[in-house]
């Protein structure tokens, strides 16, 4: 309130809330591609390492609106999106989201069973720091827990979890089972780009390593294919895939704002903040 801060780059959901309230305040969406939100469970340690617990968790946490609501408030910010690849651009498929449109807790329970897991401790790790991920997990564990999984949350700092998220140890020896994060729709809007898709098996893939060589024989063939027609067709084959293995479960995709003094002038709309062309009266 004391005129100290005259530009905020993605102010959390209560802040914007408050922000909106005040006309000295322009609150903005500056970066169209937005944010794609995820669920990342570890594919190395069980019960993640079976497709069908990760498919039990799409099933839990299918209704997005709960996550989205909890981490970016006002709908006006953020929208519900069943693709890997941010809705509304040139690969934003939802090819193979439908049977994940609705919660079906009942199914999450049935696949959980499947995938062989008789209750053991799974660890969620989670951050106060950043609080879209902070609010993303406080959705999710209750879900979790409501289809039979015995969790456990570590709240950590931010860089004991990015320390943590690196480890492929069991369990025991300090390993994790899930975590939520969020990505720029500049990143994981293209399948070259995107850090949760990849599924190739020499483990080099993003936190979480999940593996499957067809699905990573989809990519390859998308990222070959000679022109726009066969890439249209290639990216709905490999979105399917990538929807029945579940490499990360999508929560909603986000258009945060961002906020800044009426007495600054020229922001311009882009991918990342910049400040060419900014001035202040």
């Amino acid at each position: 309130g004391r005129g100290e801060v005259d530009y905020w780059n993605n102010p959390p959901a209560d802040f914007v809330k408050i922000l909106s309230a005040n006309p000295e305040i322009t609150l903005q969406i500056l970066h169209p591609l937005g944010w794609i939100n995820i669920g990342r469970t570890n594919a190395l340690l069980p019960p993640f390492n079976n497709v069908k617990a990760r498919q039990a968790l799409a099933y839990a946490f299918a209704d997005q609106t709960e996550f989205m609501q909890a981490a970016y408030g006002d709908q006006r910010w953020w929208r519900t999106c069943g693709s890997y690849f941010v809705c509304g651009t040139a690969y934003g498929t939802e090819a193979g989201s439908e049977p994940y449109a609705k919660r079906d807790i009942a199914k999450a329970k049935q696949l959980l069973a499947e995938s062989g897991y008789k209750g053991e401790k799974i660890v969620v790790v989670n951050t106060k720091e950043i609080p879209v991920i902070y609010a993303l997990t406080s959705v999710a564990i209750p879900r979790m827990r409501e289809i039979g999984l015995n969790v456990e949350e570590q709240v950590v700092d931010w860089s004991g979890f990015i320390g943590r998220i690196q480890k492929k140890d069991p369990i025991d020896q300090g390993g994790w089972n899930f975590f939520t994060t969020n990505g720029t729709g500049m990143t994981f809007h293209h399948p070259l780009t995107n850090l949760g898709t990849p599924m190739q098996c020499d483990g080099k893939n993003w936190f979480g390593w999940p593996c499957d060589e067809a699905t990573e024989a989809l990519r390859t063939r998308f990222l070959n294919a000679p022109d726009d027609a066969s890439r249209k067709a290639a990216i709905e084959v490999y979105h399917r895939a990538l929807m029945e293995q579940q490499p990360a479960v999508n929560l909603g995709q986000a258009a945060s704002p961002e906020a800044w003094r009426k007495n600054v002038v020229g922001m311009v709309s882009t991918h990342l903040p910049v400040f060419w062309n900014v001035t202040k009266n």
